[in-house]
C-alpha cells in the first residue's frame, strides 16, 4: 500500500485562505506599531530641538521665538517649528533663523498647542520658556506625547496622555 504525501489541491488551497484571513487581520495591528514608533520619534526630535533652544538661548544671552507651525490654523498635520531672534519672523525681513524642524510628510501626526499667538518665548535668563504646552497626535488620536514648558523652574518635560501608550515616558495623569 503507497503511502500518500504532500497535500491535497483542497487542503492547499484551504491553507492559503486562512493563511490570507490571518494576514488580513494582522495588519492593522501592524499599522498601529509603525504609528506608535513615528510618534515616538517625533517626540523625542521635538524634546531635542527645545532643548536645543534653550541652550542656544543662554549661550546667546538674548531672548529667542520659537514659532509654531502657522498662526492662523492651530491643528494641523504638516507642521514647522522655526526658532527665530524675532517676534515677528513673517514681518521682519532681517530675522535670524537659528533652527528649523518639520513634520515628516509620509506620516500624519497632528501638532496643537496653548499659546495665543503661535510662538514661545525663551526668556534669556537660562532660557526658560514662557509656560504652556505642546501635543503631538497619533491621527487616529489614540495616542499622544505633551510637552511641557515650565517658566519658573526652565523645566521641560514629556509625558503620555494614555496610560495605554505611554511610549516609555511618565503618564501625565
Amino acid at each position: 500500500m503507497k503511502k500518500k504525501q504532500g497535500f491535497s489541491l483542497i487542503e492547499l488551497l484551504v491553507c492559503v485562505f486562512l493563511l490570507t484571513l490571518l494576514s488580513g487581520f494582522s495588519l492593522p495591528f501592524g499599522q498601529v506599531v509603525t504609528e506608535r514608533e513615528t510618534l515616538t520619534a517625533n517626540g523625542k526630535a521635538l524634546y531635542g530641538f527645545l532643548q536645543y533652544s534653550q541652550s542656544l538661548t543662554q549661550t546667546l544671552g538674548k531672548p529667542l521665538w520659537l514659532h509654531l507651525g502657522h498662526p492662523a490654523s492651530k491643528w494641523q498635520s504638516h507642521w514647522q517649528l522655526t526658532l527665530s531672534d524675532s517676534p515677528n519672523a513673517d514681518a521682519d525681513e532681517f530675522v535670524t533663523v537659528w533652527a528649523q524642524l518639520r513634520s515628516d510628510d509620509t506620516h500624519q501626526l497632528e501638532f496643537s498647542h496653548n499659546y495665543a499667538q503661535a510662538r514661545v518665548k525663551f526668556l534669556a535668563r537660562r532660557g526658560q520658556p514662557i509656560s504652556g504646552h505642546l501635543l503631538l497626535r497619533s491621527s487616529e488620536g489614540e495616542s499622544a506625547i505633551k510637552t511641557i514648558l515650565s517658566m519658573h523652574s526652565g523645566r521641560i518635560r514629556q509625558c503620555a496622555t494614555q496610560l495605554a501608550y505611554t511610549h516609555g515616558l511618565d503618564w501625565c495623569g
